[in-house]
């Protein structure tokens, strides 16, 4: 299996310096030693703002340097909304000082900062082609639903773990958004009935990318739900799908016959010494190709439908039996009556 490795580093650091000006409020963060960082992580208790920040890296206070400029950070909290976006996240530097400079007229109530380093080792993904794509906006009817929906179908049954979404608006935007499935059909005499399972549920904000990832879900139906509220819709231009490359890694003690069986839920799991020591595995493996697959049907359907049968069939001779023996006592007793 490659999915992504992601390791996480957080820098001590003190709050330095904290003043304002006319321009604004700016808060210096000193490192204990210049590692390198990607990420500043806000935390404020103000909940509904809309604030530029620029960012600036010094190793001796004297001169500075531009890291992020007119970036945005942003909160709202309502009946309809709760999404604060207020991780800065730039290239990698390693400054001993850091400067924020946010542009407001009203002082930000900063409860908590975290300075990271934050690597990430992708894994091998696999893009699946899209199908039967559909885009139906926003109904203009108010009493209808207030969300956009875009439906596609993938070639088969595949592992995904990614979706992105490619909006062609340019205008700031975030609302919130829903990936899901179809797990199953109910069928009734006038339209059938959908079960959904959800993929993942979140925001999709200009602020950010439009990657949504989420646990690995074998599906080949997708629809995803943008709720527009008042605004107009999205205009998406397309969707890109993608899944980690899994691979299955054995150890075998020589040549034989060996047989690869799945699809059996009531097996244990089996326990190999394999397991445990992955990260000791050789970086240069030999591949196995497999042979023709093999379908079997599920016997254990076929072994409660005959269970069942066999019920029916003693419940019926039963029954016939009763009848039989009732029409017995009664012309036994009519018998009686006559003699």
């Amino acid at each position: 299996m490659d999915e992504p490795e992601i390791t996480t580093v957080e820098s001590e650091f003190k709050l330095n310096n904290e003043s304002s000006t006319n321009d604004g409020h700016f808060y210096t963060f000193r490192l204990e030693e210049p590692i390198p960082v990607n990420e500043i992580r806000l935390a404020f208790k103000d909940e509904n703002f809309d604030w530029k920040i620029v960012l600036e890296g010094s190793f001796d206070q004297d001169e500075w340097f531009k890291i992020l400029k007119d970036y945005q950070i942003f909160s709202i909290k309502n009946q309809y909304s709760d999404y604060k976006f207020t991780d800065l996240r730039f290239k990698e530097s390693s400054y001993r000082f850091y400067r924020l400079h946010i542009f407001t007229n009203t002082k930000p109530q900063l409860t908590s900062a975290k300075i990271l380093h934050e690597k990430i080792v992708a894994g091998e993904i696999r893009r699946y082609e899209v199908n039967d794509l559909s885009i139906a906006k926003k109904p203009t009817d108010k009493n209808t639903s207030d969300k956009s929906s875009v439906k596609f179908r993938l070639p088969e049954l595949v592992p995904v773990s990614m979706i992105k979404v490619f909006v062609h608006d340019t205008i700031e935007y975030y609302r919130p958004i829903a990936i899901r499935t179809i797990t199953d059909t109910v069928k009734n005499a006038a339209t059938p009935i959908y079960n959904y399972s959800t993929l993942f549920s979140g925001t999709i904000s200009s602020l950010e990318p439009q990657d949504f990832f989420f646990p690995t879900t074998p599906v080949n139906n997708i629809e995803i739900l943008i709720s527009d509220f008042d605004n107009e819709s999205l205009t998406i231009d397309s969707v890109q799908v993608a899944g980690y490359v899994y691979q299955l890694i054995g150890r075998f003690k020589g040549e034989g016959k060996y047989i690869l069986a799945y699809g059996n839920g009531s097996m244990r799991i089996p326990k190999y010494d394999i397991e445990k020591f992955s990260t000791h595995l050789s970086k240069e493996l030999d591949s196995v190709t497999c042979g023709t697959e093999t379908k079997y049907a599920d016997q254990s359907s076929e072994k409660t439908e005959s269970y069942f049968s066999k019920i029916w069939l003693w419940v019926i001779m039963a029954v016939v039996i009763l009848i039989l023996g009732w029409f017995s006592m009664k012309m036994m007793n009519s018998n009686q009556h006559h003699s």
